[in-house]
């Protein structure tokens, strides 16, 4: 009877846990972190060399949508010339601030550190060609300058 009892509250307890666990809510996201979250796509957009997608991170008229073509070749020259295009590669990017006014922000940020992780090895190369200072909201979605 003991091991009865003790399995059904087991069991009940199992299940409140699963239905606790399931039925929380996400924190709704701040217009600051979703901004963060477009730059570090954008970054990781560059790192793994995926032109199109990085260019639909910008604004068409911006400044570094006109220089995208000499940002991917050099990080395809890290890449490439590095001897890492067999690598697991992930850039980060760290924002230091992000001040919003509206549909508009402007930011700074530290330079781009592109992580290697190889077979045989790992590397690091920090990219300090990106400057990216601002941003503005269209729709749902933010588009870097």
């Amino acid at each position: 009877m003991k091991n009865n009892l003790s399995k059904v509250f087991l069991l009940a307890f199992i299940a409140a846990l699963c239905i606790f666990t399931s039925c929380t809510s996400s924190v709704p996201q701040t217009e600051e972190d979703n901004l963060k979250l477009k730059i570090q796509e954008f970054v990781d957009y560059l790192v793994k060399l995926d032109y199109s997608n990085a260019q639909a991170c910008l604004i068409t008229d911006g400044p570094t949508y006109s220089q995208l073509d000499a940002l991917h070749n050099k990080v395809r020259l890290i890449t490439v010339s590095g001897g890492f295009s067999n690598c697991f590669t992930k850039g980060e990017i760290y924002v230091k601030n992000i001040t919003i006014t509206g549909n508009d922000a402007q930011f700074s940020h530290q330079p781009v550190k592109i992580y290697f992780n190889c077979i045989s090895s790992s590397d690091r190369v920090t990219f300090e060609d990106l400057n990216l200072t601002a941003a503005q909201k269209i729709g749902d979605d933010w588009f870097l300058w």
